[in-house]
């Protein structure tokens, strides 16, 4: 029955969690001077690098930021920033 009880509301805690990250990552993007590489938002946040390319894929479909690929410096990086 516990179980039961804890399936029921974790997606909720997901979504919760979830759009927490969101909001982190976009207050790191703003106050950002120019644009930022994930590996530059996930040490500003904290937030694990599997669930920050998540977020930050949501958040570009969405058109709340836009990525661009940077060929310099080596190695090649995507630049997140705020469109």
């Amino acid at each position: 029955m516990l179980s039961i009880f804890i399936c029921h509301f974790l997606p909720g805690a997901r979504r919760r969690r979830r759009a927490a990250a969101e909001a982190s990552v976009l207050a790191v993007i703003e106050a950002s001077h120019g644009g930022l590489s994930a590996m530059q938002i996930q040490e500003a946040t904290g937030i694990g690098i599997g669930v920050l390319y998540l977020v930050l894929d949501e958040l570009e479909e969405s058109g709340k930021i836009s990525g661009v690929w940077m060929n310099e410096p080596y190695p090649r990086r995507r630049i997140y920033m705020k469109r």
